[in-house]
């Protein structure tokens, strides 16, 4: 890696860790900005748990998806 791309992704490193870290972004995060909405940190959440679930299914949906593609394309060439 370039040395001034090592640079500029160790600022970058630094910056958000004390962004992430400060009072402003904690205290900002799970505060709800209007009645019966959510809140950026349960919306981060919810996102994190929806990823979460997604990689799991996955792990047995391609394998199977796979062999049904591979069975449909054989029966397709003959």
């Amino acid at each position: 890696m370039h040395p001034e791309i090592g640079v500029a992704f160790n600022n970058l490193h630094q910056l958000r860790k004390d962004y992430f870290s400060s009072s402003i972004f904690i205290n900002e995060l799970n505060k709800h900005v209007e009645q019966d909405k959510w809140s950026v940190g349960e919306v981060i959440f919810h996102c994190y748990l929806l990823l979460k679930l997604t990689r799991q299914f996955s792990k047995y949906y391609i394998p199977i998806a796979k062999h049904c593609v591979a069975l449909n394309t054989e029966s397709y060439f003959l």
